[in-house]
């Protein structure tokens, strides 16, 4: 089918290439050329070599030192030596037996080498069972317990008197000892030579002694004459019922 021409044509058709192009912009706006009015640099001015590194940009200013920083290490504490009692606040005793009394005692650290414990009484009316123990590094934590007993003394001290239990500790604290065991632990084990750390322990002890004398009787029955002579003498005996602290001086008189 013939397509029919058209009746008129257009003298110049419209171009569809911009004249001109268009960016978006941010802040300052970038100014744009068309292709024909792009600006260019002649030979001359264009440089003659790409630069082979660019700008540093770290700080101009180096600081003259850095700080060191120096580990430091915190020295192993030595254990300390110890003692542990479990007494009562104070020990109620009688001297005919009636009552006695006890506490514990273990050592709290391994010790260097032996340790000896020993019990004496501050006025010595008591005494102990046992009076003394021997520790090591085998059995320092071993919880002994200790017996408290009052003398039967036979002295009138009043109804009640007072007394302490004091606690001694010794010890070599040899080196010797301890390498000759091979212990390992030598460095870290307790010294207790010079430790004192151990506070009297107070007792009430209750006196079963009254002072006092005793007579063999109490009535003398000597016979006379009619001159006065004695016939028969009479005699009688005299003790004491307690130990004096003092002497004693007996007065006699008829």
């Amino acid at each position: 089918v013939p397509v029919p021409a058209p009746t008129s044509r257009p003298s110049q058709l419209p171009s569809l290439r911009p004249t001109s192009t268009f960016l978006p912009t941010v802040g300052t706006p970038f100014p744009t050329f068309p292709p024909s009015e792009s600006p260019s640099l002649p030979p001359s001015q264009l440089p003659s070599q790409i630069p082979s590194s660019l700008p540093s940009s770290s700080p101009t200013s180096n600081p003259t030192s850095i700080p060191t920083l120096t580990p430091t290490f915190q020295p192993t504490l030595k254990p300390q030596p110890g003692v542990t009692i479990i007494s009562p606040s104070l020990h109620w005793l009688s001297e005919n037996s009636a009552n006695m009394s006890s506490f514990t005692i273990s050592l709290t650290t391994e010790p260097l080498s032996r340790v000896w414990v020993s019990f004496t009484s501050e006025f010595d009316d008591v005494y102990f069972d046992p009076s003394g123990i021997t520790y090591d590094f085998k059995n320092f934590s071993d919880v002994t317990t200790i017996i408290v007993s009052a003398y039967d003394d036979e002295i009138d001290q009043g109804k009640w008197h007072s007394d302490s239990i004091l606690t001694s500790i010794t010890s070599y604290d040899s080196w010797y000892e301890c390498d000759e065991a091979e212990r390992l632990v030598c460095g870290q084990a307790a010294t207790y030579g010079n430790f004192t750390d151990v506070s009297p322990m107070p007792v009430t002890i209750r006196d079963d002694d009254t002072a006092g004398v005793t007579l063999s009787t109490t009535f003398a029955n000597a016979t006379y004459n009619n001159y006065g002579d004695a016939l028969a003498d009479a005699s009688y005996t005299i003790v004491l019922t307690s130990e004096p602290t003092d002497t004693v001086t007996v007065t006699l008189s008829g």
